[in-house]
């Protein structure tokens, strides 16, 4: 494997991991701030950022000449930044972390079958095997919570639901995300991302401010806020558009299985949660795939899509 796509695993990996731990900092935060508000003021704080970033090094957005990419860029935001985060935040709300861990599982599956749908890649049956593993591994990560539970009684059919959303949503981002960072830089994508992002939270965030108390908010909401925004939108962002430009979609999506192994980590050493050999069986599992994957050759698209 070469050192370019070694760096795209690690940066596709790290991302991942990000994106996991905000299953926890979801579940924290609508404890304490609203989700339309809460996705709100996380993108405001995330494009202020990248919009420095971006007039540093690209000098700005240049609409005129990315003006085609534009429409793209929206229906990225709109599934991987609005119906994402807002049905993962609902979805927390109403179920446990451990449910909604179990449902996120299944992003590799969801991005690699949308990879063949959208994009005609057509993967080998080594990758096909590495899908195997990282949705057996994720899966068995999971069933010693959900055969444990957390004390809150039997799931929440809506709250499950709304996550299965997320993870569709999930998939449609990353698949889009593969097409968009062919024509624009993984900065632009971030940034305009989150500035959408910013305009598709607004109309319910104002209807949440009509009866929001600002100073019954503690510190550890706008804690969390920060983190969201800084950790996992700007770093994760541009990590993921940096790694998802130089792979495939089906190995990019494959990397999604780091999401549920980040939460049983987190779990365990934020929330005192107990890690078993079960779980160790299911991320070696995870990184069996992983290393499976790694090792095939790039799938190609199918001729018909050929331009």
């Amino acid at each position: 494997m070469s050192k370019d796509r070694m760096i795209a695993y690690i940066q596709m990996g790290s991302a991942m991991a990000i994106v996991g731990s905000l299953v926890t900092a979801s579940k924290m935060t609508v404890d304490r701030i609203p989700p339309h508000l809460a996705s709100e003021l996380r993108f405001i704080v995330a494009a202020a950022v990248l919009i420095l970033l971006l007039y540093q090094r690209e000098g700005g957005f240049h609409f005129r000449r990315n003006r085609p990419h534009l429409s793209l860029l929206f229906w990225q935001a709109f599934f991987g930044t609005y119906l994402f985060n807002l049905c993962l935040m609902y979805g927390v709300r109403w179920t446990t972390g451990v449910e909604s861990g179990i449902i996120t599982s299944f992003t590799p599956a969801a991005v690699g079958l949308l990879s063949f749908l959208l994009l005609r890649e057509r993967p080998g049956w080594i990758r096909w095997v590495g899908i195997l593993f990282v949705v057996l591994g994720t899966g068995v990560i999971q069933v010693p919570g959900a055969a444990g539970g957390d004390g809150q009684g039997t799931m929440s059919l809506w709250g499950n639901l709304l996550v299965l959303a997320a993870v569709i949503s999930e998939g449609f981002f990353i698949t889009l995300g593969k097409k968009s960072t062919n024509h624009v830089s993984p900065l632009y994508v971030s940034t305009l991302v989150s500035l959408y992002g910013v305009l598709l939270f607004l109309p319910g965030t104002l209807e949440e401010l009509r009866h929001f108390d600002w100073a019954a908010v503690p510190w550890e909401g706008w804690a969390l806020i920060l983190y969201n925004a800084l950790i996992v939108t700007v770093v994760g962002f541009l990590l993921m558009y940096a790694g998802v430009s130089r792979l495939p979609a089906s190995s990019a999506g494959l990397m999604t299985g780091l999401m549920p192994v980040s939460a049983v980590l987190l779990s365990a050493l934020l929330l005192g949660e107990p890690v078993t050999w079960i779980h160790g069986l299911g991320i070696l599992a995870v990184l069996t795939g992983i290393a499976l994957i790694s090792q095939e050759k790039e799938p190609e698209p199918m001729t018909a899509n050929k331009p």
